[in-house]
């Protein structure tokens, strides 16, 4: 087995035959360092670098065209890695939203939720959908522990600084 005998770009497991993988060879190639699991079912070879387009891809390989990602998956997609160390095997579910009035993702490996969102409130990279980096700062300072917030929204403003004023932080914090 080599690491050539594997797509190039990320992929899910859902797809392993049209790239003539099994799961057990898939499982094989994780052991022996050729791939790495970067989302729930989603891989990638070690060879290729750690970019925010391939974090795209690789979500965009599970969730559907209707959803939002948010929160720790939103900070991730956006180059703020929040998940422990060593995380690649346990990774939680990717988290989403649908927006109001439409029915959540049940699906096992999403995390899916509904929320009040307006449209400034998300951006879409490369056909996914997420939530802005203001947004997710916002989101993030609500939804984790007061220094795990304050660490993410800190790298949040440090990569998009223009997209993460403390005005914006300011305006739409009561919201």
């Amino acid at each position: 087995m080599e690491i050539d005998d594997f797509p190039t770009g990320p992929f899910h497991v859902r797809d392993a035959d049209s790239h003539g993988l099994t799961r057990s060879r898939i499982r094989h190639a994780v052991a022996a360092g050729l791939l790495i699991r970067i989302g729930s079912g989603t891989y990638r070879r070690t060879d290729e670098p750690d970019s925010i387009a391939l974090r795209v891809l690789a979500v965009r390989c599970s969730v559907a065209a209707d959803q939002i990602v948010v929160d720790r998956t939103a900070a991730w997609v956006h180059g703020v890695d929040l998940y422990p160390a060593g995380g690649n095997d346990v990774r939680p579910p990717i988290e989403t939203c649908s927006l109001r009035g439409r029915r959540a993702t049940r699906r096992g490996e999403l995390d899916g939720r509904e929320r009040d969102l307006r449209p400034g409130d998300i951006v879409e990279l490369d056909g996914l959908r997420v939530t802005s980096p203001l947004r997710t700062s916002l989101d993030l300072g609500c939804h984790l522990r007061r220094r795990e917030a304050f660490a993410a929204m800190c790298l949040l403003a440090r990569l998009h600084g223009g997209q993460v004023p403390r005005s914006g932080v300011a305006l739409r914090a009561p919201r």
